[in-house]
């Protein structure tokens, strides 16, 4: 039963990847003019997918062996980057 509540969260929870990837690349490239800037950009965008990707693999893992709460080892590498590239990307157009 794990399996098919570890599924059924994991494809829940498919759509806010886009929006989490969608918020760190305007986290990542908003306010580069320079082109040194925008290839910074690029990269700290790649790293930053990466460790994301990384963090999202993890927590399902860690979930489906049962070392962390199923809900807890889906959700909150979602909710954790959501909320880093909303802040950077908040510190970034505003300040």
């Amino acid at each position: 039963m794990t399996i098919y509540a570890r599924d059924f969260q994991t494809k829940l929870a498919t759509p806010l990847m886009g929006v989490v990837m969608a918020v760190v690349g305007l986290a990542a490239m908003w306010g580069t003019h320079d082109t040194r800037r925008i290839s910074f950009g690029f990269v700290s965008l790649l790293c930053g997918a990466a460790a994301y990707w990384i963090t999202m693999m993890a927590g399902t893992a860690l979930s489906g062996t049962q070392q962390l709460p199923l809900l807890v080892g889906i959700w909150l590498p979602h909710l954790v980057a959501l909320a880093l590239s909303s802040v950077i990307f908040w510190r970034k157009s505003f300040v």
